[in-house]
């Protein structure tokens, strides 16, 4: 009889160290689990916001670096420059380029773009329409309130009142620059460059990539075969094999 209690209480030894063993466990295990949301949960935590290696990712980031329509913080610099068709109230726009037998008129001016070989445009307070491709500024039309070509100014306008300027003939340019007011409704395009989001936190690197970039709202410069974007997106999606949502 004593032998036999000898294994009994054997047995409940064992199968309290295992009960406890198992408590153990599921605590230490509460405990990663809780760890790990709450770290995932921090603004700047090293888990969220830098993976784009997986198929789908939607979600809506709140940008820190300002915004103007509510959409994500956003800058590009791409590779490529898609056909353009803007229309809005620029503060201010700067070209340079020309061709020899375009005429910019500006009122009942004009101004020949053909006598030197590169010329310097700048507008203030730009209301129009802007059609360029990667070749050319199509057309340009609009209102001002001043222009300056090649350091002297054309106009000089009355408080509250504006001049009409248009181009007559398509120009080439080496460069163009919009700052504030440039909207872009949606374009979509095959290009290669950088994405950056909410201010640099998270990068995505495009490589011959198609991308649909919704509801930009910034500043825009094309130069040297690049597309140049700074301000915010509502939407942005890279098409193809691996897709990318982000925003809807």
């Amino acid at each position: 009889m004593i032998g036999g209690n000898i294994e009994v209480l054997k047995d409940q030894k064992k199968n309290k160290f295992k009960e406890h063993r198992w408590q153990i466990l599921t605590i230490v295990s509460f405990i990663i689990i809780v760890g790990f949301i709450l770290a995932t949960s921090l603004p700047n935590s090293p888990f969220t916001g830098n993976l784009f290696s997986g198929n789908i990712i939607s979600k809506t980031f709140s940008g820190d670096n300002g915004n103007y329509s509510g959409g994500l913080g956003f800058k590009s610099e791409l590779k490529t420059i898609p056909e353009l068709n803007l229309d809005g109230n620029f503060e201010s726009l700067y070209i340079s380029g020309g061709s020899p037998e375009s005429v910019l008129n500006v009122g009942s001016q004009k101004v020949s773009l053909g006598k030197v070989k590169t010329n310097f445009i700048s507008f203030d307070n730009f209301n129009g329409k802007i059609n360029l491709n990667k070749n050319e500024l199509s057309s340009l039309e609009g209102k001002i309130k001043q222009i300056t070509v090649n350091g002297v100014s054309m106009v000089s306008v009355e408080e509250g009142r504006t001049t009409k300027v248009n181009l007559d003939k398509p120009i080439k340019y080496d460069s163009l620059e919009i700052l504030k007011g440039v909207s872009i409704d949606k374009i979509t395009y095959t290009t290669s460059g950088v994405l950056e989001l909410n201010g640099g936190k998270q990068t995505l690197n495009l490589e011959n990539d198609e991308i649909e970039i919704v509801g930009f709202y910034g500043n825009l410069k094309v130069e040297k075969s690049k597309l140049s974007l700074d301000g915010t997106v509502k939407e942005l999606n890279v098409l193809g094999d691996e897709k990318i949502s982000i925003g809807k």
